[in-house]
């Protein structure tokens, strides 16, 4: 069934109909995209590529193929776009708002920058929004990496982004430059 039959049959949206389909396939369904007929169908073998688990790990992907499709031709990009689409659309976190706020800066990043602080933006913000515990690995070329999980991460600005929170000395924020990885706790 194509996607538009689903989504005339059943009345609803394209990102309704996305969402359908995941919950059909979280149900253990074996539903997959059958790109000879361009349409969805019942697995033949039960074999399915593996599921981001984290939101670091589909925040990660949705950077990739973000950045990975403005090197593409128009018909990858479009193919590119939709799967964006398909993988925010199954998420319990309202991504699409914070990788919106974030397009700017994924528009003007060049080939050769480090997309580290950008990530780690974007985690953080996730975070923030999901009210989610955060995990930061901190320091510089100066100090020695340390540690923290933030409760109740929230960001805040006096000179520089930060990030401040329980699990934070009362006078203390994390400077987001400073932070090498960030990790989502559910």
């Amino acid at each position: 069934m194509t996607l538009k039959t689903i989504m005339d049959v059943c009345a609803i949206s394209e990102r309704s109909a996305y969402r359908y389909l995941n919950y059909i396939s979280e149900a253990n369904v074996p539903v997959h995209f059958d790109k000879d007929l361009h349409a969805y169908r019942l697995n033949d073998d039960l074999t399915r590529l593996p599921e981001p688990t984290t939101i670091d790990e589909t925040v990660l992907m949705l950077v990739g193929l973000h950045l990975l499709s403005r090197q593409l031709n128009k018909y990858y990009k479009a193919e590119t776009n939709d799967l964006i689409k398909k993988i925010i659309s199954c998420q319990s976190v309202p991504l699409e708002e914070i990788l919106l706020s974030l397009n700017d800066k994924l528009e003007v990043a060049t080939d050769t920058d480090d997309y580290s602080s950008l990530v780690s933006s974007i985690l953080i913000s996730a975070a923030v929004k999901s009210k989610a515990k955060v995990r930061l690995l901190t320091g510089d070329a100066d100090s020695q990496q340390r540690e923290v999980q933030v409760e109740n991460p929230s960001l805040w600005f006096k000179k520089k982004w930060r990030v401040a929170g329980n699990g934070l000395s009362d006078d203390k924020s994390v400077d987001i430059s400073k932070i090498k990885r960030v990790s989502v706790v559910r």
